[in-house]
């Protein structure tokens, strides 16, 4: 929580009140208005979810239960595009002691297969202004992103 607000202090604020003044200017620039302070809030909401998962990361590095079973190998950034924009977060690499396993106990709990790149979110958006392009009828829609196939 404490990354959104200093981020909030120290650039929202101040972005803000420049669309203010730009807006007083020139009101007839509404729409460009509307379209900055979402991308301010957005890109808030992108630091907050991050927190969030760091969060969880790090809960999970500091569990008994975990370290009884896994250790941990090493730690990476990942990226997940999101319908609010991309998250950024450290997730950690963890070893089973017994069999030797890998896995980022973190993406298991949240229902990320191995590279997963995009949340269902996005998915469901890309499936959905595709199937609102299509103007002949199909039985079946294939749409292939991000080396993920999905189908409709």
């Amino acid at each position: 929580m404490n990354n959104i607000i200093q981020y909030f202090s120290e650039n929202g604020i101040e972005e803000l009140e420049k669309i203010k003044l730009n807006f007083l200017k020139d009101p007839s620039h509404f729409e460009v208005c509307v379209m900055k302070v979402l991308g301010i809030f957005l890109k808030m909401a992108c630091i907050l979810i991050s927190e969030r998962l760091e969060e969880c990361n790090t809960m999970l590095e500091a569990s008994l239960k975990r370290q009884s079973c896994w250790h941990i190998k090493d730690r990476c950034q990942k990226s997940i595009l999101t319908p609010d924009g991309t998250v950024y977060f450290t997730h950690t690499c963890f070893i089973n002691k017994k069999t030797k396993e890998t896995a980022y106990l973190l993406d298991r709990i949240m229902g990320w297969k191995p590279h997963t790149r995009l949340s269902d979110g996005v998915k469901t958006r890309i499936l959905e202004a595709a199937a609102q392009c299509t103007r002949k009828k199909v039985k079946y829609l294939y749409v292939e992103a991000d080396e993920n196939h999905i189908a409709l």
